[in-house]
């Protein structure tokens, strides 16, 4: 649509016709002029500004329906006249301008395409040619692939691919029926095409185990394009002989005198045509051996046999077999499958052996001589019947305190608080009886030397230690074969908090104490341990003369006068010791703790004791009667309470480790509230519900 200018001289009289001058306000209709209801559309320009106004009303007679004027007689103008009245005007001044397309608002902005818009030529070309369509074989027809070929493990298909289409491709399962190859043997199962070139041969299953199998496209055969093979293209494939997988029993554990043998195999196979190729052989001497009955069968090994129906089975010796000797269970060369022909071109064997006299091994550990931590082990010839055994026929002397006996499988384990630099006899009885009834012939007696204990040291279990108010003030250190300790004590206060964590989080795994610890030392000496060879002894580190008061901080560090050379197997402790009479809880919330001081002797609630945010006296608060008292949080590292010269720690976090308590900002949350009355109801029933906001 375009918009064009009106001529000047009928534009003014349309202007003449329908606007006039604005007015304050519009005079009422003439007498005798159709009465006017409100405006009833207005538009209006600021009074202020120089325009017209536009009023429209709808106009109706005054009294009653007004005579309608004839309509006058009028005649349409022709195209020519039309033609000739305008051409009377003067011409329109040329403004290129003037014509202006109408303004269509544009629509949706479509969403951006993700990746590149790459534009390739169709057909594709190469170097601005048009490739070469494949090459048409020219020729006799011949094979390409076959599969498969020669020897295999497993023949779960066959295949063959001609070099052109055999058959047309709508009609590739119609002509399935018409087969290009033949197979012989020829075993159950379907062929079918695959496109037009390929031809599958699908069994059903696979194909049968111990076979050859030959295949052949014979001379003559035809493509669609009407080329034939010159030649027959013949191959030949074999699926393996029947193969020994699984057999029991192993040959490390002693067996009765007329044990089931298990075989199982790779295919099927008929047992009874199997038994005639198994031997059991002691030496150049023979075992009969015949099919066990289902009841011969323990349960372990019939629920075996099952889950390998048609590929195993389960022999019994005719007659017991030689007590305590070895035997090798052989499938012979030619033995034979189920499934196809072929025989096994080599034997397969393995062995076992039958129990002999319940016999007891001399009692063993890890480490000669024996350590006082490690437990000992005494071995039998023959499983023991665990239910059975009778563990107060075995006996040690020295008597061991808390001395235990285990027995399982074929050993009973003995643990206990074994003497260092001791030399036991340990007795055992003929109570003790194994899986196949037998007693032990004649009782054991045997030595059994325990060495020193090895060195070892240990502190706390923390590196953050409040002692106990009711006892000295001592850091127990425990030590074994050590003559003496290297004791450094240091004194500190809360505000060393920070350079502690530094240290401990920079230099805990070092070899030495690198670094510098923080506080003031105040002893630096070396502690004689208390003579005690190959026992735990407790040296106390005293802090009772550095205390102020009866209270104090400390970060002590004690470690070996001999240390190994290994940096990974030395040993010691550091850490922050507090010695104070209050008992300092923390309850966190999101912008806020509040902190309980108690007596931690006695636990009772601390009155007036000043508690503050570890790094922030300023924002220290006094306890009330109940020991309680609030600080707003911001970041803090823990809490400090100070009653006198007494001074009690609380770390945010519980090693040591530069952990922080953070202040949360947390947002109004608007929360539902609904329970019903029943939460279970019958058809038609009323459900009453209340819900808080």
């Amino acid at each position: 649509m375009r918009w064009y200018p009106v001529h000047p001289a009928v534009g003014f009289v349309l202007l003449a016709a329908c606007l006039r001058p604005t007015a304050p306000s519009s005079p009422p209709p003439e007498s005798g002029a159709p009465a006017a209801t409100e405006p009833t559309v207005t538009f209006r320009e600021d009074p202020t500004v120089n325009g017209l106004d536009v009023d429209l009303y709808e106009a109706r007679p005054a009294g009653g329906a007004a005579d309608r004027l004839p309509t006058p007689p009028a005649t349409e103008l022709s195209t020519a006249d039309t033609t000739a009245l305008l051409a009377r005007l003067p011409a329109l001044p040329a403004d290129p301008d003037a014509a202006v397309n109408f303004a269509l608002r544009q629509g949706p902005t479509p969403p951006p395409r993700t990746g590149a818009t790459t534009t390739l030529p169709f057909p594709a070309a190469a170097d601005g040619e048009m490739p070469a369509p494949p090459a048409v074989p020219t020729g006799p027809l011949a094979v390409l692939r076959r599969q498969p070929e020669g020897a295999v493990p497993l023949a779960p298909h066959l295949s063959v691919t001609f070099d052109r289409p055999m058959v047309a491709l709508t009609a590739a399962d119609a002509a399935a029926g018409t087969v290009p190859v033949t197979l012989s043997p020829a075993p159950e199962g379907a062929w079918r095409w695959l496109g037009t070139k390929t031809l599958l041969f699908q069994p059903a299953g696979r194909f049968p185990m111990a076979t050859r199998y030959t295949a052949e496209g014979p001379a003559g055969t035809r493509a669609a394009d009407g080329s034939a093979l010159e030649a027959p293209t013949m191959w030949t494939f074999a699926t393996p002989p029947v193969a020994l997988t699984g057999s029991l029993p192993d040959r490390y554990t002693p067996q009765s005198l007329q044990p089931p043998i298990f075989l199982s195999f790779d295919q099927k196979i008929s047992p009874e045509a199997m038994l005639s190729s198994i031997t059991v052989r002691a030496g150049a001497k023979a075992v009969p051996m015949r099919l066990a009955r289902e009841n011969e069968v323990p349960a372990a090994l019939a629920a075996r046999q099952k889950a390998q129906a048609d590929r195993s089975l389960v022999l019994l010796p005719s007659e017991p077999l030689a007590y305590a000797s070895s035997y090798t269970v052989t499938v012979g060369k030619g033995a034979p499958s189920a499934e196809g022909p072929l025989l096994t071109e080599r034997e397969q064997s393995f062995g076992f052996s039958t129990h002999g006299p319940l016999t007891v091994v001399a009692p063993t550990c890890w480490e000669r001589p024996c350590r006082p931590d490690a437990s000992w082990s005494i071995t039998f010839s023959n499983p023991l019947d665990e239910a059975t055994v009778d563990t107060s026929t075995i006996t040690v002397e020295p008597a061991v305190p808390g001395l235990q006996v285990y027995p399982g499988g074929d050993s009973v384990t003995l643990a206990g608080a074994f003497a260092p630099r001791t030399t036991y006899t340990v007795r055992v009885g003929t109570g003790i009886r194994d899986t196949f009834g037998q007693s032990l012939a004649a009782p054991g007696v045997f030595p059994i030397d325990v060495g020193p204990a090895d060195r070892s040291f240990s502190g706390p279990g923390n590196p953050f230690v409040t002692l106990d108010p009711a006892a000295p003030a001592h850091v127990p250190v425990h030590t074994v074969n050590h003559a003496s300790l290297k004791v450094e004590i240091r004194k500190v206060t809360a505000e060393d908090w920070a350079a502690w964590t530094s240290w401990w989080e920079e230099h805990r795994w070092d070899d030495a104490r690198a670094g510098v610890l923080p506080g003031t030392r105040v002893s630096s000496t070396t502690v004689t341990i208390a003579k005690g060879a190959d026992e735990r002894v407790e040296t106390p580190i005293d802090l009772t003369p550095y205390l102020q008061g009866k209270s104090g901080q400390f970060i002590v560090h004690v470690e070996p006068t001999v240390q190994p050379r290994d940096r990974w197997a030395r040993s010691g402790w550091t850490g922050w010791v507090q010695v104070t009479a209050l008992g300092l809880t923390a309850i966190r919330e999101e912008d806020a703790v509040t902190a309980w001081v108690t007596g931690l002797a006695d636990g009772g609630p601390r009155a007036d004791v000043r508690v503050s945010l570890l790094g922030q006296a300023d924002s220290a608060a006094a306890t009330d009667k109940d020991g309680l008292a609030r600080l707003p949080l911001d970041v803090s590292p823990g809490l400090v309470a100070r009653a006198g010269d007494d001074v009690a720690l609380l770390p945010a976090g519980p090693w040591g480790y530069e952990q922080q308590w953070v202040r949360q900002e947390t947002l109004k949350q608007l929360r539902w509230y609904i329970f019903d009355d029943k939460r279970l109801y019958k058809p038609k029933e009323t459900v009453h519900v209340r819900g808080w906001l």
